[in-house]
């Protein structure tokens, strides 16, 4: 039997402390054929060292150097190349330079949308957290609707869960976003906008590592989480969902739904009148199972923020 071919797709960055255990749990992945492309995003420190080290004895990894153009664009940079790989892929995954993988990690996310053949399909998963030693923290699993206007209140799709199928990726082509705030959320809207199919798994087959030079972490107390929230909503990244919906229209309007139309229309004339903001606050298909990203979006619309 043949095994499938996933392609991971990793960014690294100043990785050299923990790439090493990563690159090592990619390689004992079971049941699938693993390649990996990695982009580096211009690190300073020892990390192409130990890539080149490891292309020594596994061939089956291709190198990318590339400046610094932050962990989005390289994501996203990935995806574009990932056609050009030598051996054609079944599956992509996204893949952070400092988490471990479990060996099965990949096989359970092949196997949730492999009978998606003809249609974007997309796999992600809850997290277990852990500091730098691999040492448990917690669990982290979230109830998710995984339909548009939850996406468009939250992402839920954390991107080094990510794995999706080539109906996804050549979508993902076809259009390159001026804006774009990070890679995941991108594929998951795309995703759901394209009528595809996201599949969420309540289990963990990572160990997603905590620490301090972490570009998006799940660790928090109660006050960095709401910091968290109102800078999202209010500070660098005010209009994100917006900006969003703008970049799904101008790129794939026609290859999605007329619903799908009509949603993102009402968020991209949200602004108009007060009208248009009291219809989409209470637009019951903007609504997740958190009270406090309902609250925040609802205040961010009233304040022109969203």
């Amino acid at each position: 039997m043949k095994l499938p071919i996933v392609l991971v797709l990793m960014s690294t960055y100043n990785g050299e402390k923990y790439l090493k255990e990563q690159i090592e749990s990619l390689i004992s992945q079971r049941d699938v054929k693993v390649n990996i492309l990695i982009r580096d995003d211009g690190s300073k420190d020892r990390t192409l060292e130990i890539i080149k080290t490891f292309m020594l004895v596994f061939v089956n990894i291709k190198l990318i150097e590339g400046g610094n153009i932050g962990s989005a664009r390289s994501f996203m940079s990935l995806v574009k190349l990932a056609e050009q790989f030598e051996t054609k892929a079944d599956y992509y995954a996204f893949c952070d330079q400092d988490d471990v993988w479990l060996n099965n990690k990949l096989s359970v996310a092949v196997s949730k949308i492999e009978k998606y053949v003809d249609s974007p399909a997309m796999y992600c998963s809850s997290t277990k957290l852990v500091d730098k030693n691999l040492n448990h923290i917690k669990s982290v699993n979230i109830e998710i609707k995984s339909n548009l206007g939850e996406s468009m209140v939250i992402n839920c799709a954390v991107g080094c869960t990510i794995v999706f199928n080539k109906g996804l990726l050549d979508l993902t082509n076809l259009y390159t976003p001026k804006f774009l705030l990070m890679h995941d959320g991108w594929l998951y809207r795309l995703c759901l906008v394209a009528g595809g199919e996201v599949f969420y798994d309540k289990n963990s087959y990572i160990l997603y590592r905590q620490h301090e030079n972490n570009v998006v972490g799940g660790k928090s107390n109660f006050l960095l989480k709401w910091k968290r929230r109102f800078d999202a909503y209010y500070h660098k990244q005010s209009n994100v969902r917006y900006k969003t919906a703008l970049e799904l229209l101008k790129g794939y309007e026609n290859q999605m739904s007329n619903d799908a139309k009509c949603f993102l229309l009402q968020i991209v004339n949200y602004k108009n009148s007060f009208k248009e903001r009291k219809s989409l606050i209470f637009n019951s298909k903007f609504k997740t199972n958190s009270r406090e990203h309902n609250f925040m979006f609802k205040l961010s619309v009233l304040l022109g923020l969203y």
